[in-house]
């Protein structure tokens, strides 16, 4: 539809200094914008053409058409993460389970290492006579066996090798007089581990003797979404020698086993049992595999939940699916001991959490040792919080620790309001910035500003070491704040117009201008004398490689950004950077006044 301006309208805009060519090759929802901007600034046009009206509604319109959208979004989201919210128990344990913990080429060994075929020791003779000196290393046969010259055989098999030390000391001491072994484990056995079942990545696998059950199902990928983490049974030739339920070991840290891992023996994952679902904010809300004759208090207590957190003891509700449709039903702290659970019962609790005015909830997510949600005394420090976590894994970055809190987004976001309005405003009664905004640059603009979400980040010191040593660098926490602690990658990303963008290795001593050249170089409108460098830790800074004093700010980190501009240039004969620098100019009380908005 072509965009007309009756004789009233056009007196309006000339008063203005807006043409309409410049209005009708607007968007409509920010041809919208810039006429609300017009009328703000000029209380005298008190007529609006109904063509104007037209496009005021049509903004409007995108405007609602766009929160609707939103709303759905959001909804969706909402919806999603509700049904994805509960996990079965015990399935972050695989997901998150560090091999290096307890590495497969690495022997795990101890006094209480259980001996087997296939290991091989050393058994050092040192003698009271002058220069008298023996060293065997021997490997125990298939019948258990292990041969020492002149001392005889000894059956080390099933022995821990505390006990195959004290066996081998004495068979010493009993040939020779005066001398003592010393013993050592030179080499560990080789265990063909047999992995079926529910398992991710059934097949036979090579382990390490000493490695556990836990290293095997690892190795092998996890249990699936169909495997039971109550019943896996540990077999040898061919018979089920121990049931093993991993509920204990994910709840309470029990790592003990009846029978340690032997060659040839078979790990069968078998399908899951009956489930219910745990939810309350008193307990870890999940799935939960039940056994036979277990009660609601066995399972309760997997799920960690003190009945005396609370002075109020608040009764459970049961939803059971019965003939009739679904059955409810209360439920005291005495009943739930007795009480059998059948598949599909829901068991929840209502609690109402004590609150505390000097209390803070902050998230603490990423490379720390027990991540998660931690309420704190209001004022707590972020060191307070990274001891309470554990500190940090091995693969922490900590330079490029991020927070973000609540009440910087909001700043951000009315001050990206205010730019967007000033900017509104200014184009609106400034002839030369009209000329030059009639073409896509300006619409670009106006809509990187409207559509800039804000993040909130606040610059923050997450070296532990720097924060003991300058206890000004210790940040105090607020309600709300995220901490995010990546994981460290040695990578440099170079994005904008050049002609290959993306990561690049990082190189120690590389600069800025070597990444760009990694990356085929500047595209053809790349702005090359203004590029962005983005350091880990959110600092920004404007890189001229003509400058070479500005090698501080232009140090490159791994995890750097190097984002290249495209230049605006000319538009119609006109300097586009002199003329929106006024503009930008213009906005130094906007944002001086940020204390004013943020009381």
């Amino acid at each position: 539809m072509p965009f007309t301006l009756n004789a009233q309208g056009i007196e309006a805009m000339v008063s203005s200094n807006i043409n309409e060519s410049f209005l009708s090759s607007l968007p409509p929802d920010l041809r919208g914008d810039l006429l609300d901007g017009q009328n703000l600034e000029d209380p005298a046009i008190d007529a609006v053409d109904p063509k104007t009206r037209v496009t005021n509604l049509e903004a409007s319109l995108k405007d609602a058409e766009r929160t609707i959208a939103q709303i759905k979004s959001e909804i969706q989201s909402q919806y999603s993460d509700n049904n994805s919210e509960l996990r079965r128990f015990g399935e972050d344990f695989f997901s998150s389970y560090q091999s290096t913990f307890l590495p497969v080429n690495e022997p795990n060994f101890g006094a209480d290492y259980i001996l087997d075929v296939g290991d091989k020791l050393s058994v050092q003779l040192v003698g009271s006579q002058k220069g008298f000196q023996r060293a065997t290393r021997i490997e125990i046969k298939r019948d258990g066996g292990f041969h020492i010259p002149e001392v005889g055989k000894i059956y080390l098999a099933s022995k821990t090798f505390q006990e195959a030390e004290k066996l081998i000391k004495e068979a010493v001491l009993e040939t020779f007089i005066g001398v003592e072994a010393v013993v050592t484990l030179s080499e560990l056995r080789d265990m063909n581990i047999l992995m079926v079942g529910n398992i991710a990545q059934p097949g036979l696998y090579i382990l390490q003797g000493g490695a556990s059950v836990i290293q095997a199902i690892f190795n092998a990928g996890g249990i699936t979404d169909l495997g039971s983490y109550r019943s896996i049974l540990h077999k040898r030739n061919n018979r089920v020698i121990e049931t093993i339920d991993l509920y204990n070991l994910v709840a309470f840290g029990d790592f003990s086993f009846s029978n340690a891992l032997r060659s040839g023996d078979s790990i069968v994952v078998e399908t899951k049992g009956a489930e219910i679902i745990l939810s309350s904010e008193s307990f870890y809300s999940a799935i939960y595999e039940i056994l036979p004759r277990e009660s609601f208090g066995d399972l309760l207590k997997f799920a960690g939940f003190k009945p005396t957190r609370y002075k109020t003891d608040f009764p459970f509700q049961l939803s059971r699916a019965g003939d009739q449709g679904l059955i409810k039903k209360t439920i005291t702290h005495e009943e739930v001991n007795d009480f059998l659970p059948i598949h599909g019962d829901t068991l929840s609790m209502n609690s109402i959490e004590p609150t505390f005015i000097n209390q803070i909830k902050v998230n603490l997510l990423g490379e720390v040792s027990i991540p998660g949600e931690y309420t704190l005394k209001k004022g707590a420090k972020l060191s307070e919080l990274l001891t309470l976590a554990g500190g940090y894994t091995e693969n922490a970055y900590t330079f490029a620790g991020a927070l973000t809190r609540l009440s910087t987004k909001e700043v951000e976001k009315q001050i990206n309001e205010r730019i967007y309005q000033d900017m509104i405003k200014f184009i609106a009664s400034n002839a030369n910035a009209a000329q030059v905004a009639g073409g896509d640059s300006f619409a670009l603009i106006l809509n990187e500003f409207r559509n800039t979400k804000p993040v909130g980040r606040v610059t923050a010191e997450f070296d532990l070491n720097k924060i003991r040593s300058n206890s000004n660098l210790d940040i105090s926490l607020a309600d709300g704040d995220r901490i995010i602690i990546p994981e460290y990658k040695s990578e440099v990303y170079v994005l904008g117009d050049v002609l290959n963008p993306g990561a690049r290795l990082y190189k120690s001593n590389s600069s800025a201008k070597d990444y760009i050249a990694l990356s085929g170089g500047h595209g053809k409108y790349a702005e090359k004398n203004r590029s962005i460098i983005i350091h880990p830790n959110g600092d920004a800074f404007l890189y001229n490689e003509s400058i070479m004093n500005f090698k501080k700010n232009a140090d490159i980190y791994p995890g750097t950004i190097i984002y290249v501009p495209r230049e605006i240039g000319q538009l119609d004969g006109i300097n586009y950077a002199a003329v929106v620098a006024p503009i930008f100019s213009s906005l130094a009380l906007s944002l001086a006044s940020l204390n004013s908005i943020n009381d």
